[in-house]
This record gives structure tokens, C-alpha cells and sequence, in this order.
């Protein structure tokens, strides 16, 4: 006879911890996209999260999908956007010059 505790499913959960991850690297990339290489570097862990969580989610069937693809979202432009600033910063600084 089997009895219940209540912790059977305890540390396995049908979420994604990388996805969760993910997201949050992603928003620390965009808090931190005005020191340009803490968050390109945080977009690209964020990214390599979330990307694995993406395909973890798909192989394993698991929750988390919209939490994953946040979390990419966040990345990329926590990426994109310290490369756009230094651009124009320097586009700026030559105009001026």
C-alpha cells in the first residue's frame, strides 16, 4: 500500500527552469544594455538559454513555451540594442568632429 505525501512530483516540474532563465538574463541584458558589453554578454547566455528551453520544451512536451520565447525576445534585444547605441555614439562622435 502506497501512501501520499503530497511531494511525489517534488523538484520535477512540468516548467522549463532554463526558459525561466532565460527570461531572466533577458531582462537583465535590457536593464543593462547601457554598459555595452554586460548586457551583449547576458543576451547571448540568455539567448543559449532559451534556445535550449525551446527545444527542450518541444522534445520533452513541457510547459514554458511563451515563458522561452520571452526570454529569447529579451535577449536578442539586449543584444541588438548596446550594438545600435555604440554606433551611433560613434556615427555622433565622427559628425562632430
Amino acid at each position: 500500500m502506497r501512501t501520499v505525501t503530497g511531494h511525489e512530483n517534488l523538484g520535477q516540474s512540468d516548467k522549463n527552469i532554463k526558459a525561466t532563465i532565460a527570461l531572466i538574463l533577458g531582462i537583465l541584458s535590457l536593464v543593462l544594455s547601457v554598459i555595452a558589453i554586460i548586457g551583449i554578454v547576458l543576451g547571448i547566455i540568455g539567448l543559449i538559454y532559451g534556445v535550449l528551453a525551446l527545444s527542450e520544451i518541444k522534445r520533452m512536451k513541457r510547459q514554458g513555451r511563451s515563458i522561452a520565447i520571452a526570454g529569447v525576445t529579451c535577449s536578442l534585444i539586449g543584444i541588438a540594442f548596446p550594438i545600435i547605441l555604440v554606433i551611433l555614439f560613434f556615427s555622433l562622435t565622427l559628425k562632430l568632429n
